[in-house]
């Protein structure tokens, strides 16, 4: 998977029902709004202010940290 902290890097994004929802160039998901969250590093936070952490982004996944699967992206 390419290094999604480079910039233009535009991943497919599915719901944990595998069903393609948009696309995620890294820190954003597109079309925007279709996920409330917003991806800094490796931690995963709502767009909502006051932003708030929810969860990890690991190996091309987004979990929550109750252990969920939230979305995952591929090439």
């Amino acid at each position: 998977m390419k290094d999604v902290s480079q910039k233009n890097v535009h991943l497919q994004l599915f719901s944990p029902n595998n069903e393609h929802i948009g696309h995620f160039d890294g820190e954003f998901f597109y079309p925007a709004g279709v996920l409330p969250y917003r991806v800094d590093g490796n931690e995963i936070y709502t767009t909502k202010m006051p932003a708030e952490y929810i969860g990890d982004f690991e190996e091309g996944r987004g979990v929550s940290l109750t252990g969920d699967i939230l979305f995952f992206v591929s090439e």
